[in-house]
C-alpha cells in the first residue's frame, strides 16, 4: 500500500513539475524559435508567458501553437486541472457532512464503552470535546486551518486506538484529554509518531 501511495505522488509531483517548469520552458523555446510566426506575435506571446507564468503558456501550447503535440498536452492539462478543481470543490462541500458522521459515530461509541473509574462528567466532557472537533474539522480553508484539522483527525485516531478494546481507562482518558486540551501546541508530526508507536505494539 505504501509503494502504491508512493507511486501516486511521485506520479503528481511529476506531473506538477512538469506543468510548471519543463511544458511552460518548451513552449517558450517553440515560440521564439518558430519561422511561422513573426517578431511582433513572437515577443507578445513571450511577454505574455512570462508575465502569466505557466497559464500563458498553456493557453499558447492549445491555440498559439499549430503543433498537435502541444495542442493535446494542453488540452490534457486543462481538463484534468478541471476535473481536479471540481473534485476538490466537491470534496470541500461534503467535509462538513462527513465530520459530522464521523462525530456521531464516535460519540455513539463512547456510549457503548466500559468506561469503569470514569464519571458522567467526564464523559460528558469527552463528548463535548469530540463536539468541538467536529467543529473544527469543517473548517479548511487555510494552511493553519489545515494543520489544525490534521491534529484534530490524529487525535480521533489516538482515541480509536485507545477504544480498540471496547474500553477505555481512566490513564488513557487522561492522556487524551491532555492532548485535546493542548493540541493549539501540539506538534502534528510528535503526535504522529506517538501514534504511529501505539499502533506497532
Amino acid at each position: 500500500m505504501r509503494i502504491v501511495s508512493l507511486f501516486f505522488m511521485f506520479l503528481f509531483v511529476g506531473g506538477v513539475f512538469f506543468t510548471i517548469l519543463i511544458y511552460p520552458i518548451w513552449l517558450l523555446i517553440h515560440c521564439a524559435l518558430s519561422e511561422n510566426r513573426s517578431t511582433k506575435s513572437k515577443v507578445i506571446w513571450i511577454i505574455l508567458m512570462l508575465l502569466a507564468w505557466p497559464f500563458t503558456a498553456i493557453v499558447y501550447g492549445l491555440f498559439g501553437s499549430k503543433r498537435r503535440l502541444f495542442q493535446w498536452l494542453s488540452g490534457i492539462i486543462i481538463g484534468v486541472a478541471i476535473a481536479v478543481f471540481i473534485g476538490f470543490s466537491i470534496f470541500m462541500a461534503k467535509i462538513p457532512q462527513i465530520a459530522r458522521q464521523e462525530i456521531s459515530n464516535t460519540i455513539a461509541a463512547i456510549d457503548r464503552l466500559d468506561t469503569t473509574g470514569i464519571s458522567e462528567s467526564e464523559l460528558k466532557e469527552l463528548k463535548l470535546n469530540m463536539m468541538v472537533l467536529g467543529d473544527e474539522m469543517r473548517m479548511m480553508y487555510s494552511r493553519s486551518s489545515v494543520e489544525k484539522v490534521a491534529k484534530d483527525i490524529n487525535l480521533m485516531k489516538l482515541f480509536y486506538i485507545y477504544i480498540k478494546d471496547n474500553r477505555i481507562s481512566m490513564d488513557e482518558y487522561s492522556d487524551w484529554v491532555a492532548k485535546y486540551k493542548s493540541r493549539e501546541m501540539l506538534d502534528r508530526k510528535a503526535l504522529e509518531k506517538y501514534i504511529d508507536g501505539l499502533e506497532k505494539k
